[in-house]
């Protein structure tokens, strides 16, 4: 089976008697999900991706918790997930791309996700093979790398990191 879409058609077209064949009549977005899709594990955490600007945290982040981990040294952060994982897995990570569904034709998982999400400004770690059930790693002490704070006290403000 295979697509073949555009923005605002899709083609679906099934291998029957040695060729594709086309349904017709199909005009809405196909979604369709592979088995590494669902084979992966994958650990979300707010990005603050500006330096120099100031951000605003949206306030649909709160319903998340209220209590938050700040990563002051992401380098170091990575470094244990990476030395943590299982033997046979690997691990990608990077910010989420955040698209126009009603544009985009193409992969989502896991590092895109439809536009309506951008408030949750995502930075991922994505497990491969996964587990198909959470994944625990051992990363170690983390009180020298991590600061916690309480979500009510940044609710809608304005945040910036400041080195040094």
């Amino acid at each position: 089976m295979r697509s073949q879409a555009t923005p605002d058609v899709a083609q679906l077209q099934v291998h029957l008697a040695g060729e594709f064949q086309t349904f017709p009549g199909i005009t809405s977005p196909i979604r369709y999900a592979s088995g590494l899709d669902r084979s992966t594990n994958v650990f979300c955490m707010y990005a603050i991706n500006s330096l120099e600007t100031p951000t605003r945290i949206h306030e649909r982040n709160h319903q998340f918790g209220e209590a938050f981990a700040y990563v002051t040294h992401v380098d170091e952060f990575l470094r244990r997930v990476l030395s943590a994982l299982p033997q046979g897995t690997r691990a990608r990570s990077g910010l989420v791309e955040y698209v126009d569904s009603d544009h985009y034709t193409g992969p989502m998982a896991p590092f895109r996700k439809r536009r309506e999400f951008e408030h949750q400004s995502e930075f991922r770690i994505a497990v491969t093979p996964g587990t198909d059930r959470d994944l625990t790693l051992q990363v170690g002490e983390l009180s020298e790398i991590v600061f916690i704070g309480y979500t009510r006290e940044i609710a809608g403000q304005r945040v910036r990191v400041v080195s040094g």
